[in-house]
């Protein structure tokens, strides 16, 4: 395997590595993340241990591999589809159609134990918008709660979707979300644009 260049800006919790090339038959890539999404505006949402406790087991793999339950993993799609949004990718079938799937398998515990993830992770809005798209494109079917819930919860939070399709505010927010924000805030001009 060798290291293959992630392109983006805002890559900075992955690496993908890969053995053979793009044209051949045997082509494997092993992309592995150390934060959700990437970028620190979301790769500190959820810490190893939460995700593991609501894992599910996965024996084909084999007999301790585990996946993500379906809460996480639906939120997990919400948010990889959400930093699409900037190069117009974010509702490429694929991302939908997994969350239409994962959205319909969920129980009324499933829905509630969302609503109260996304309202506690300031994720409301990254959820409404996936589940939006989804009933869009595949009538998706929700409880009525669910979408006035999520529309309350968004008017709150940090992160603003109707900007992610901006460069500038997704530096932004990934600057504000960085560990070493408070260094950045001495420095006057960065302080401004903050």
């Amino acid at each position: 395997y060798r290291s293959k260049p992630i392109p983006g800006d805002l890559t900075i919790y992955e690496l993908t590595c890969v053995r053979g090339d793009d044209e051949s038959l045997s082509y494997l890539e092993a992309d592995l993340h150390w934060g959700i999404g990437c970028t620190a505006m979301f790769a500190g949402c959820f810490d190893f241990a939460e995700l593991d406790s609501g894992s599910l087991p996965l024996p084909r793999l084999g007999p301790t591999a585990r996946g993500l339950g379906p809460v996480h993993a639906y939120l997990h799609s919400c948010i990889h589809r959400i930093l699409e949004v900037r190069v117009g990718r974010a509702n490429r079938l694929k991302w939908l159609l997994d969350l239409h799937l994962l959205a319909q398998r969920f129980s009324a515990e499933d829905w509630e134990t969302l609503l109260s993830v996304c309202e506690h992770k300031g994720l409301c809005g990254t959820s409404l918008h996936g589940l939006q798209a989804a009933a869009d494109t595949f009538g998706t079917i929700v409880p009525p709660t669910v979408a006035p819930r999520l529309a309350l919860g968004q008017s709150g939070e940090a992160i603003d979707i109707a900007r992610m399709g901006s460069w500038v505010y997704i530096q932004r927010m990934t600057l504000r979300a960085l560990p070493s924000r408070a260094l950045l805030h001495r420095l006057p001009r960065l302080r401004t644009w903050l």
